[in-house]
């Protein structure tokens, strides 16, 4: 009786880790990995001049079969004394830069740890008119 009695608890133990194991499995087929792990920010780089002071980026998977972003995409910059993101809705999010000039890299994560990232540029530019010329000039 106590040996029938064991047999019975190893097989209920067996079942139970295949179950476990199985339902691992069918966790993952229903998940999306990057095989490039790599975002694209559009667009990649730019300048922003006093006057225009805010931009819009857009997200998307470098490699276009991956299909659909893992959301919510956290945004983030790397300098915050030049400028942050004021607002993000699913792909997008609005960078709005501050008065110092530089250069501040945004970055975008998705879900599963892709990543993707983007220069702005943040210059003073200044017209200069000479005889009836008028010189564009930017300073850094």
């Amino acid at each position: 009786m106590l040996r029938k009695m064991k047999l019975i608890i190893r097989y209920c133990v067996f079942i139970a880790a295949a179950l476990i194991v199985l339902e691992g499995v069918a966790f993952l087929a229903g998940c999306e990995f990057s095989s490039n792990n790599e975002l694209t920010i559009d667009p990649p780089e730019t300048t922003l001049g006093q006057t225009d002071g805010s931009i819009t980026l857009t997200a998307s998977y470098s490699d276009s079969s991956m299909g659909k972003l893992a959301l919510p995409l956290k945004w983030s910059v790397h300098n915050p004394e030049l400028g942050m993101i004021t607002g993000s809705s699913d792909f997008e999010a609005v960078y709005v830069r501050f008065h110092p000039n530089g250069v501040n890299v945004v970055e975008v994560k998705d879900q599963y740890g892709a990543k993707g990232v983007a220069a702005i540029e943040q210059v003073t530019t200044v017209s200069v008119v000479t005889s009836g010329t008028t010189t564009t000039t930017t300073l850094p």
